[in-house]
C-alpha cells in the first residue's frame, strides 16, 4: 500500500513539475485590471460627452415635477 501510494505522489509531483502553466501571475492581473479601468474611463467619457447626465436630470425632473 506504501509504495502505490508512493507512485501516486510521485507521478502527481513529475505531472506538476511538467506543467507548462501553472495560472495566472501578478503581472497578468495587473494588466487585466489596467484594461477594465481603461474600458470604464472609456465609457464614463463617451456618457459625460454625450450628456447623459444632463438628460436623465431632466427626464427625471419632468417626470416628478407636479403640472
Amino acid at each position: 500500500m506504501t509504495a502505490k501510494l508512493s507512485a501516486k505522489f510521485t507521478t502527481a509531483l513529475t505531472t506538476l513539475r511538467d506543467r507548462k502553466e501553472a495560472g495566472a501571475t501578478g503581472l497578468e492581473y495587473a494588466g487585466m485590471i489596467a484594461v477594465a479601468a481603461l474600458v470604464v474611463a472609456l465609457i464614463w467619457g463617451a456618457i459625460d460627452g454625450a450628456g447623459v447626465d444632463s438628460s436623465v436630470a431632466n427626464a427625471i425632473t419632468d417626470l416628478f415635477s407636479p403640472g
